[in-house]
């Protein structure tokens, strides 16, 4: 036992002199990094810059908060002034301007009288569908506030109280406060909707697993050539390419677990690990069927783009084609079973 130990330790050494392979090792962590620190940078399609024309107005806070808090395909810069505002727009350093004026008195009156006076005001340098999605996210953040002072107009006028506090406890006890919107998957379990920038995280280090079991079927098909461990018994020789599929697949797969709770899009780890093994497994499978046959190295080479391609086409990394066959590949159904599809 301690011999074949022995052995496993020796293959598994044997891949860190690989350069590819420390490539694909690498790229796993550093392409998590790379995609976390691109959505902290902000992922939004439209920059907005966001004027409050009265800094101490709650109101316009509150919008601003949620703008900031929940920036979804909208990203939010506050300025100072309408001036510098207006010059971000101007100078391309954003696509709209939202000078906000007093909300609190301007959406009472509109309750009240119906009418408005340029509550908010916008300077846009082009109109399109991206900028007319940025003006419906300001609507819903502006839409609690309005909602408040629409309240306050009817019971005011139906009932006669005007005094604040009772009128704020009489909308915190009636007000569902719950969210409009609950994200789940298929299996009924709520997610968070996460930024899209990581939310293909997962498919990616799958795809990078994979690849690190196709790059051994490469190294399996030198040993075979060299006859390496042609000392070994016909039953271990045959064997041993399967488990050096494993070997080289199973740091990719823990370097990918790690990567997928810094992500924040790990579901539990004992879950997580169980399908990481068995995607190993399938991985190390479909490695040895096409190396046996193919057989020869330099086709078997050239076929890793293309199966790389098509589990990329085949797996719900940036959308779910459904293709024919897919479930076949274990991308695919590791994917699907990850998310709940």
């Amino acid at each position: 036992m301690r011999l074949r130990l022995c052995r496993c330790f020796l293959l598994w050494k044997r891949l860190f002199r690989r350069p590819g392979y420390l490539v694909i090792l690498a790229a796993v962590p550093l392409l998590t990094l790379a995609l976390l620190a691109a959505a902290g940078q902000g992922s939004g399609l439209v920059t907005a810059a966001l004027v409050l024309t009265e800094p101490e107005d709650p109101a316009a806070l509150a919008v601003l908060k949620d703008l900031t808090e929940n920036p979804g395909a909208v990203r939010v810069r506050e300025y100072p002034t309408q001036a510098a505002a207006l010059g971000a727009v101007t100078g391309g350093e954003a696509d709209a301007a939202w000078i906000l004026g007093d909300l609190t008195a301007g959406l009472r009156a509109y309750a009240e009288r119906g009418w408005t006076d340029g509550l908010i005001r916008v300077a846009e340098r082009e109109d399109g569908p991206l900028l007319m999605l940025a003006r419906e996210r300001l609507f819903a953040a502006l839409f609690p506030a309005l909602n408040r002072a629409e309240f306050d107009a009817l019971v005011k006028e139906r009932f006669g109280i005007t005094e604040e506090e009772t009128l704020r406890g009489y909308y915190d006890y009636g007000a569902d406060l719950s969210p409009l919107v609950v994200f789940e998957d298929l299996s009924g379990e709520a997610v968070s909707p996460g930024d899209y920038l990581v939310s293909p995280v997962r498919g990616l280090l799958a795809l990078l697993v994979l690849m690190a079991g196709l790059a051994s079927g490469l190294y399996a098909m030198e040993d075979e050539e060299r006859e390496t461990f042609l000392w070994l018994s016909p039953p271990e020789r045959r064997l041993l390419p399967l488990l050096t599929h494993l070997l080289a697949e199973l740091p990719a797969a823990g370097a990918a677990l790690l990567s997928l709770y810094a992500a924040g899009l790990g579901r539990g780890l004992g879950s997580e690990c169980l399908l990481l093994l068995a995607y190993c497994a399938a991985c190390a499978l479909l490695s040895e069927v096409l190396r046996r046959l193919l057989r020869r190295e330099e086709t078997f080479a050239a076929l890793i783009p293309a199966v790389l391609l098509l589990s990329l086409a085949a797996s719900p990394i940036f959308a779910d084609l459904r293709l024919p066959l897919g479930d076949l590949l274990p991308t695919a159904w590791y994917l699907r079973a990850a998310l709940g599809l």
